[in-house]
């Protein structure tokens, strides 16, 4: 968002007006094929106060008032609209321009671009990478850059089960390799989580009010729901 910015800013000083519209098709197609359908799993299945869902509404409320902000030169009435349907938005016309400059991180970036290899890799294997576990053969420079963040962040962002790590001397060896779950389908999720001999016996009450195929994450939130 901050380099989309940056550059709709030029092209606002520019009067190229035309660009303006390209780069925004563009950023919104991007982040929709991207983080807006990985993050998907934590907004619908994760606890309601957890700070995993947390963390996705507040980036998805900066990238809102990023983006309407960045539009509202062009389409006044459209951001206005937009800000106005949801309540913890601000008026772009009011507010102006939004942005941080902590946005920008060469260390995101840089881990990113890291993920990003690893993400070709996976393609490269197959189409339906949620039903496998990853085992990323990464150098100790890449290591350094992923070891931020947790398993499941980087599993979310490369669109698998899980994600292992085995450390490798030669970067021209870096791989992935891909094991298949053997775990079942979660009812609730539809992730393939559900391990067989960690299932809880429901009674008939309960077969009747909630799925019997739930995975270990899905059973403590509803019953997080039921206290």
């Amino acid at each position: 968002l901050k380099v989309f910015q940056e550059k709709t800013d030029g092209f606002y000083g520019g009067r190229e007006y035309n660009k303006v519209c390209l780069a925004l098709l563009s950023l919104i197609a991007d982040v929709s094929a991207s983080y807006f359908y990985l993050v998907k799993d934590r907004l619908y299945c994760d606890g309601e106060n957890s700070k995993s869902r947390l963390s996705a509404l507040t980036s998805l409320y900066h990238f809102s008032q990023g983006l309407l902000g960045s539009m509202a030169p062009i389409l006044p009435v459209l951001s206005e609209e937009a800000a106005n349907s949801v309540p913890c938005l601000e008026s772009p016309l009011k507010m102006g321009w939004y942005s941080q400059p902590e946005w920008l991180s060469s260390q995101i970036s840089d881990s990113y671009t890291v993920l990003e290899e690893y993400r070709t890799f996976i393609n490269k294997e197959t189409k339906k990478s949620l039903e496998y576990n990853a085992v990323l053969k990464v150098t100790q420079e890449d290591l350094s850059l992923l070891e931020d963040y947790s398993c499941d962040e980087v599993a979310e962002v490369l669109g698998v089960l899980s994600v292992k790590y085995d450390v490798i001397q030669d970067k021209d060896c870096k791989d992935v390799q891909l094991t298949p779950s053997t775990f079942g389908v979660c009812e609730r999720c539809r992730k393939m989580t559900v391990d067989p001999s960690h299932t809880r016996d429901l009674s008939q009450d309960d077969l009747e009010s909630e799925p019997s195929n739930l995975c270990q994450r899905c059973i403590r939130v509803l019953d997080d729901l039921k206290a």
